[in-house]
């Protein structure tokens, strides 16, 4: 299966990995308002860092994982 590196493609696994860096990177503001979102609602301050902690550990995983994806790929 080609990989989409020009113009729009729905599913996540059909891009390069150029784009999989780029979408990932899109995806921050949202997170940032999921979290902000979730840190009003809740009120349990011990689960809220353990949620944040979480979501920065896979963020930080999934940028650096698509990041040498794509620079390996452009070797």
């Amino acid at each position: 299966m080609k990989k989409v590196d020009k113009g729009f493609e729905i599913l996540y696994w059909r891009l390069s990995n150029r784009r999989k860096f780029i979408r990932t990177l899109w995806f921050i503001p949202i997170g940032v308002f999921a979290l902000g979102l979730f840190w009003f609602k809740r009120k349990n301050v011990l689960e809220c860092i353990l949620v944040t902690i979480v979501f920065l550990s896979v963020g930080y995983w999934q940028i650096r994982d698509t990041y040498l994806e794509w620079k390996k790929e452009e070797n």
